[in-house]
């Protein structure tokens, strides 16, 4: 994966019950499994979160636009 912009990739978390996360890194992925919210760097697992525990989850960081196809 190519280093992302300063500041890195960050999500917010809206839990149940809970505060609000907000998860950040620079290599920062999230997959998600049945039943889980995981969300990893380079070097493995780095949160894993029952969905049932979660409302919510929204990219923070900038993203860029995706590449319309060409005709």
């Amino acid at each position: 994966m190519a280093d992302q912009q300063i500041g890195g990739i960050r999500y917010a978390v809206q839990l149940d019950k809970s505060e609000d996360l907000i998860v950040e890194d620079n290599h920062l992925t999230l997959t998600l499994q049945p039943g889980w919210a995981i969300f990893n760097d380079p070097n493995g697992v780095a949160l894993a979160i029952p969905t049932e525990r979660i409302r919510g989850i929204q990219r923070l960081d900038d993203v860029a636009p995706l590449a319309e196809d060409e005709p």
